[in-house]
């Protein structure tokens, strides 16, 4: 039970507290094609279908996407989102 908790339950709900805000932050045709995969070690993995996509989600991290999105969550501490 102690490991479910570790490796499945605690990621899961940390994970579900970020989709919320992605959703909220991420235009809704770019949110769409990404995926939310995994936050270890403060770096938040994302994945994208296309990389036109992965382009355009790039460009808008880089123009303050990515400092929304970590001055907003209160989960747990990120300090930076890489893509797939």
């Amino acid at each position: 039970r102690e490991q479910f908790q570790k490796q499945v339950a605690r990621p899961h709900k940390q994970l579900e507290q970020l989709v919320e805000l992605w959703q909220e932050l991420v235009p809704p045709e770019l949110a769409a094609h990404t995926r939310l995969v995994s936050l270890s070690r403060g770096v938040l993995h994302v994945a994208t279908d296309s990389s036109a996509r992965l382009y355009e989600l790039d460009r808008l991290l880089r123009e303050g996407l990515q400092t929304q999105l970590i001055t907003r969550h209160r989960g747990p501490a990120f300090r930076k989102v890489q893509l797939k």
